[in-house]
């Protein structure tokens, strides 16, 4: 399941275009997919809060527990956007890092 995953999300990754600066995604087309009743716009943000997700969870910004689904971090980063309008111009990777890191801390 996990591989079905990740495939997926490499290919939505790979396939989509790139926005000026280098950037896949700003918070506005994250959250525009999020919401979107498509889903093919669903499976992109899905795969890309996931693959959000692994990479801060391999450098210690995020430690979800592991009853966490996929769905439940696609609704906090999605909640953690239309909180913060004001930041929708960012990056999504930082959006997406900043509202798991809140909700999933890491001990120290």
């Amino acid at each position: 399941m996990n591989r079905t995953i990740t495939s997926a999300a490499l290919t939505i990754l790979i396939s989509s275009p790139v926005f000026a600066g280098g950037v896949f995604a700003d918070g506005n087309e994250l959250l525009r997919r999020c919401e979107s009743k498509n889903p093919v716009d669903g499976m992109y943000c899905a795969a890309y809060i996931a693959s959000v997700h692994d990479f801060a969870s391999s450098a210690s910004k995020v430690c979800k527990p592991d009853s966490a689904s996929l769905g439940q971090l696609t609704k906090v980063v999605a909640k953690y956007m239309n909180d913060n309008p004001t930041m929708l111009h960012i990056p999504a990777t930082y959006l997406a890092t900043m509202a798991l890191a809140d909700a999933f801390p890491c001990k120290p």
